[in-house]
């Protein structure tokens, strides 16, 4: 294996353990949506998306990463998250009207 080839199979293993991350990070706000539907909270927290922004944009920056890309990928983040959460909302409700 050349050391392009070994490059490209380290990337592959941290592609991994970012979508396990992300896997993992999406089953605790399921649990989180669930709790909001259940309580009546709505699915958008204003304060919560910026303090996970800034969070983002700080570790970036401690991790040699484009802030501005980290923001972005923590606002399509929360968008799906907020987005689940909806659609939860939604299951519970059409489930209330049957």
């Amino acid at each position: 294996m050349n050391e392009l080839e070994i490059l490209r199979k380290n990337i592959d293993k941290v592609d991994e353990q970012l979508m396990e991350l992300l896997g993992k990070r999406f089953a605790l706000t399921e649990k989180v949506g669930q709790f909001k539907v259940s309580n009546a909270v709505n699915s958008v927290d204003p304060e919560r998306e910026k303090a996970v922004i800034a969070k983002w944009t700080n570790l970036a920056a401690a991790n040699g990463v484009d802030e501005v890309f980290a923001q972005k990928v923590a606002r399509l983040v929360i968008d799906a998250v907020v987005g689940n959460h909806d659609r939860l909302k939604k299951l519970e409700s059409d489930a209330l009207i049957e």
